[in-house]
């Protein structure tokens, strides 16, 4: 008697839009079982629509979302493993730090930070069960290089670098193997919404706080949109994790995209004082 396989899973986090929505439709055309995870019902409803996507109501600053989504998939049948986890879930603070509020410090580590460690947490059991389970996390260029007006976001991505190596040493040869995908510049909703959050951060700005900040936040928004026909598609970076779902030899570190491989190139060769200033010089309007 045969018996066939089932397709193997994948649970992606923030898979409403940009790079986790088209992970999972990636995954879910290459026959992969997956677990789309998404904040609100309109969401929810319409990658309801795509054949192979099953979303899941999934907000991973919630202790009992993370853990009702790992026993929904679990229950859902007999023996159903996760083999991959994807952590694509975050968000974006933008601001000086001098003026950034620890209230926004706080929603920036306990998306981006904590809500991989719930996950992890959670779902390790489940993996355990898998034959070649992976963990793969999405980072960012800001996972090696803070740039300005970005701390609080590139903090919590140089956390999770450090949280993915110590992973990965922890579980050795036993356990899931953990992939840090480090994408440069990607023409998603998020990046708009922090253009927005920072224009916003101008207009209550004080007196001192424009004097010192106002035109380079201006003129860093101003380049943004500029910049967005050169932004990697979210397609991209999900054919990266994609492979690195399927490679036999996953790579712990994955940069993507032009900007991001010019920026780290520059950043491994040139002395610390020179790269400040390049990048600075970035940051001030012409």
């Amino acid at each position: 008697m045969n018996f066939q396989r089932p397709p193997k899973s994948v649970l992606i986090t923030g898979a409403s839009s940009g790079i986790g929505e088209a992970a999972a439709r990636l995954f879910a055309e290459s026959n992969w079982r997956v677990w789309a995870g998404v904040r609100n019902e309109d969401d929810h409803f319409r990658l309801k629509q795509f054949k192979g996507i099953e979303p899941l109501m999934l907000d991973v600053r919630s202790e009992e979302q993370v853990e009702l989504a790992i026993k929904q998939i679990s229950d859902s049948h007999e023996s159903c493993d996760l083999d991959v986890l994807v952590a694509n879930a975050g968000i974006v603070k933008a601001g000086p730090i001098e003026f950034a509020s620890i209230e926004d410090w706080r929603e920036q580590f306990e998306t981006n930070v904590f809500g991989v460690v719930r996950l992890l947490r959670a779902s390790m059991p489940l993996m355990r069960r898998a034959s070649d389970p992976r963990i793969i996390i999405i980072g960012s260029i800001n996972s090696r290089i803070g740039m300005p007006l970005l701390g609080p976001y590139a903090a919590s991505k140089h956390a999770l670098s450090g949280l993915a190596d110590s992973l990965r040493r922890e579980l050795g040869s036993d356990g899931p193997r953990v992939s840090v995908i480090e994408p440069g510049a990607v023409d998603t909703p998020l990046w708009g919404k922090a253009n927005e959050m920072a224009a916003s951060m101008v207009a209550s700005m004080s007196f001192e706080e424009m004097r010192r900040y106002g035109d380079v936040i201006g003129e860093q928004g101003r380049k943004l949109t500029k910049q967005k026909n050169q932004m990697c598609s979210p397609e991209v970076v999900a054919r990266k994790i994609i492979s690195c779902a399927v490679s036999s030899k996953p790579p712990a570190h994955v940069l993507v995209g032009k900007d991001a491989r010019f920026a780290w190139a520059m950043h491994s060769v040139l002395p610390s004082r020179l790269f400040d200033r390049i990048i600075r010089a970035r940051t001030k309007p012409n």
